[in-house]
């Protein structure tokens, strides 16, 4: 082979893009970037909505304290019953504003509770 024909053939041939080629590439990456940064948005927007993992604990430990204060009635401890269900009921008012965002809107839980 010779030297020329090797030449030919390691060279590539390059087009050169015209400016509105360039432009139109430029714009497709700014849409993406865009739609990126509105997509965290919206997970962020989304966060804000989503109650605390500690707030969706309270059910279980409101209902074990509503045993644990019918226990105390039973066996006339009214001094444990008394302040259990005074507790209790300070958590429930702050695991239902926990539950509602500022919107008035319902969080979303798995399993909600009534007093």
């Amino acid at each position: 082979m010779s030297t020329e024909s090797q030449d030919s053939a390691s060279k590539r041939s390059y087009r050169r893009r015209s400016d509105d080629e360039r432009l139109a590439e430029l714009q497709h990456k700014l849409e993406q970037a865009q739609q990126r940064l509105k997509h965290r948005e919206e997970r962020k927007e989304l966060a804000k909505h989503v109650p605390n993992p500690a707030t969706l604990k309270l059910p279980v430990i409101i209902k074990k304290l509503r045993e644990f204060a019918a226990y105390a009635h039973i066996n006339g401890r009214l001094d444990y019953y008394n302040s259990t269900i005074a507790f209790v009921a300070m958590m429930d008012r702050l695991y239902h504003e926990d539950m509602h965002d500022p919107n008035g809107e319902e969080a979303t839980a798995e399993e909600g509770f009534d007093a």
